[in-house]
């Protein structure tokens, strides 16, 4: 049996408050 699962995921510039916190990417993505 194949599974597969997929996964959506929004991404949008730091604002300024995350910029001011140094805020770090909490993900990545690998491949296509």
């Amino acid at each position: 049996m194949a599974e597969s699962v997929r996964v959506a995921v929004r991404c949008r510039p730091f604002n300024q408050r995350e910029k001011d916190l140094n805020t770090q990417v909490s993900a990545s993505r690998m491949g296509s």
